[in-house]
């Protein structure tokens, strides 16, 4: 479940910014922004489904920054939506499934 309000996205446990999303400079090509959890403490992702289903979700909407679960956790960013589909991308092809719909998207 996530918050759009005024170009920000809310987002909180399914949907958490992780820590590589803070910078951008010299990031090693395939480092999320962003990490994609049916369960946090015990590292479970969620299946490509799911996470195509909250990109379908949050695509019509614009944004420009996220707010996390903590204090200072936001990430303010004008492609940030655009890293929010990568990191998507990222985390559904590293779970082996390179032939997912969610691939396609723009």
């Amino acid at each position: 479940m996530v918050l759009h309000w005024d170009g920000h996205l809310f987002i909180a446990d399914t949907f958490v910014n992780v820590p590589s999303g803070f910078y951008r400079k010299d990031r090693p090509k395939g480092t999320t922004s962003f990490s994609f959890m049916w369960s946090i403490p015990n590292m479970i992702p969620l299946p490509p489904d799911t996470i195509h289903a909250m990109w379908k979700a949050v695509e019509p909407y614009d944004f420009t920054a996220t707010h996390g679960l903590f204090p200072g956790w936001d990430i303010r960013d004008e492609n940030v939506k655009k890293s929010v589909l990568e990191s998507m991308k990222i985390q559904v092809r590293n779970q082996g499934f390179a032939a997912h719909a969610l691939l396609d998207e723009e």
